[in-house]
């Protein structure tokens, strides 16, 4: 059984991962958290088709994109989506 080491240094087996991955199947049943599902957007289902579009963006802005989606392991496409729909939700 491997051990491992998070970057806050606790230290976990692949037996933890997989009690993990037990319970995230089990919609953390036991941890008593209250999951709301969340409806899925059009692309996240595959109904709508998405074309590529092409869209002026200074160089620098586009920097900012991509260290933000590496930042947050998404890819930059993914982040454009989501800061557009938050910004029509929110609008």
């Amino acid at each position: 059984m491997n051990t491992y080491k998070a970057s806050n240094g606790a230290q976990f087996t692949d037996a933890d991962i997989n009690r993990w991955a037990q319970e995230a199947e089990n919609n953390f049943a036991d941890a008593g958290l209250e999951v709301t599902p969340v409806a899925p957007r059009a692309w996240e289902i595959k109904k709508e088709v998405s074309r590529p579009h092409t869209i002026r963006i200074a160089d620098s802005l586009w920097k900012l994109i991509e260290q933000d989606a590496d930042r947050k392991n998404m890819s930059v496409d993914d982040w454009i989506r989501n800061a557009s729909t938050q910004a029509l939700t929110h609008a």
